[in-house]
């Protein structure tokens, strides 16, 4: 790639963690996350953890809780930069909800239905004034990732299998239509530019195998959000496994990043917190659970 920014080099202490964690009894509780509704604590159990090894399709509650962390690391993000404007990750049932209407099927969208409160809980109330908008949705079996810039106007499908997104692409445009006019926002559809997945202009990086989809969508969010290109980055299948190592150990840990001092707060189950935060982190955590600010964040981010 361009640049090493997307690389994760696991030391081996990662390596054991991440090997202990995924290899833990299906149905025992590895650690949480308050990722919920009322951020009540979400449990990561040893078959979700299991699913961040290489070739094993990325199970709904990884996927929740990275975003959840991506979304996290993006407030502390804006935190340190007043300049940078926040973005919003919807949960993965987003584009179910807005096409889970009469015809759905476990495969096909239904009949498009608004959904209001969507708009409503995200940062602000108004994703206009955001700078990017995702909607991650797994569609045919196949996680994709519509993904929209609100201030240059730019929406696309990220689809590591290529494609064509129309279908996608058209239901999510429409929604910012109709949130538009729910805000009274001026929306003037021939402002927008759509790219598709195939567009030459913009092609994404593609997975080698059936396996990796969420794992692409992941590292697209994450890599778009650290105002990287990721459309036309070189993705090399050993940086994919990388991440997954990145992905499992972000999870135990509750936190994205390692060298930023703010930490989401992390509920562990058979772990002892003192096994990864230091006493000065430990306050750090304890202290943010009650940042009013990261509380009300926590609310936006639970928008199902």
């Amino acid at each position: 790639m361009a640049t090493d920014a997307l690389v994760f080099v696991p030391t081996d202490v990662d390596v054991e963690r991440a090997l202990r964690a995924q290899n833990s009894p299906a149905y025992s509780v590895v650690c949480s996350l308050p990722c919920a509704v009322n951020r009540d604590a979400v449990g990561i159990l040893g078959k979700h953890m299991a699913t961040t090894k290489p070739l094993v399709w990325l199970c709904d509650e990884i996927v929740t809780a990275f975003t959840f962390l991506l979304t996290m690391w993006d407030i502390c993000k804006c935190k340190e930069s007043p300049d940078r404007r926040r973005s919003h990750i919807f949960g993965f049932s987003f584009m179910w909800s807005i096409q889970g209407g009469s015809g759905a099927s476990m495969h096909e969208f239904g009949d498009y239905t608004f959904q209001p409160r969507r708009g409503q809980k995200a940062p602000g109330g108004n994703i206009f004034e955001l700078e990017w908008v995702f909607a991650p949705v797994c569609y045919h079996s196949h996680w994709v990732l519509p993904v929209a810039n609100m201030q240059t106007k730019n929406l696309t499908c990220v689809n590591s299998m290529a494609g064509n997104n129309k279908a996608i692409i058209d239901v999510f445009f429409r929604y910012l239509f109709d949130e538009a006019r729910r805000l009274n926002a001026p929306f003037k559809k021939e402002e927008w530019t759509i790219f598709y997945t195939d567009d030459t202009r913009y092609p994404s990086p593609k997975q080698n195998n059936g396996d990796d989809c969420g794992v692409f969508v992941l590292m697209a969010i994450w890599w778009i959000l650290s105002e990287g290109m990721w459309w036309k980055c070189d993705v090399d299948q050993s940086e994919v496994d990388a991440f997954r190592v990145a992905i499992a150990i972000s999870v135990l840990n509750g936190w994205f990043d390692r060298p930023y001092a703010w930490r989401v707060p992390v509920l562990v189950g058979e772990s002892d917190i003192g096994d990864f935060l230091d006493e000065e982190d430990h306050e750090k955590v304890i202290r943010m659970l009650h940042d009013e600010e990261m509380v009300k964040s926590w609310d936006e981010f639970n928008d199902d």
